[in-house]
């Protein structure tokens, strides 16, 4: 790449196999958890779809077509077999490039503006990462160097990745890719105009008190 390029990202979106994802959703129903992980997941991939800086999106976990028909060249999928975990399947399945991020996919107030932001920041650093709102977790995690990328996604995962050269990005901008949804409260503490039009069919489906 010369000095001219815009690096082009590889974005990793780990999604659990299906039937397993969402366990703390206790209220839904098995088919319900699908529908709202597929829901999310698809409001995340349009959004990436958007970013012109992003030239391919990898899903690690299922088919992608499990989540809808798309024409988009530059979506692919890799499923593990068996599963062992998000930072080991992406460690021995993915073939690591220059400028890779992991994004979880359960951020369905996510804005295209906001990964573009966060892809130019982090064209400054090795390895750099984006927290979660509590401040122990994180939403994203980035990496420029094949030598550097090393995912360490877990409940003290912020703690981590600092503890491990990794800088944290910060910005104002950042609202949606800071907001994962672990549970059920945690979306609907997300006003309904902010949310993706694919969760927002599911949430308006369900009448969830807003």
């Amino acid at each position: 790449m010369t000095s001219n390029q815009r690096p082009r990202w590889n974005i990793l979106l780990p999604i659990k196999v299906l039937t397993k994802g969402k366990s703390r959703f206790k209220t839904l129903s098995d088919e319900d958890k699908i529908e709202l992980i597929k829901a999310m997941a698809n409001d995340v991939i349009d959004e990436l779809i958007l970013v012109p800086a992003i030239e391919l999106i990898t899903i690690i976990g299922i088919d992608h077509r499990r989540l809808g028909e798309r024409t988009q060249a530059k979506i692919q999928s890799i499923v593990p077999d068996p599963a062992l975990g998000i930072n080991i399947d992406i460690l021995s399945l993915h073939r690591v490039s220059e400028h890779t991020a992991v994004l979880l996919p359960d951020l369905p107030s996510l804005k295209a503006d906001e990964v573009a932001l966060a892809l130019t920041l982090a064209g400054n650093h090795d390895q750099s990462f984006i927290s979660d709102r509590s401040g122990l977790g994180t939403t994203m995690y980035l990496s420029t160097k094949k030598e550097s990328f090393h995912p360490r996604f877990g409940a003290q995962s912020a703690r981590e990745y600092a503890e491990n050269s990794a800088v944290e990005l910060t910005s104002s901008e950042f609202i949606g890719i800071k907001h994962d949804c672990d549970n059920l409260s945690d979306l609907l503490n997300l006003s309904l105009p902010t949310l993706g039009p694919a969760t927002r069919a599911f949430v308006q489906h369900w009448d969830f008190p807003q």
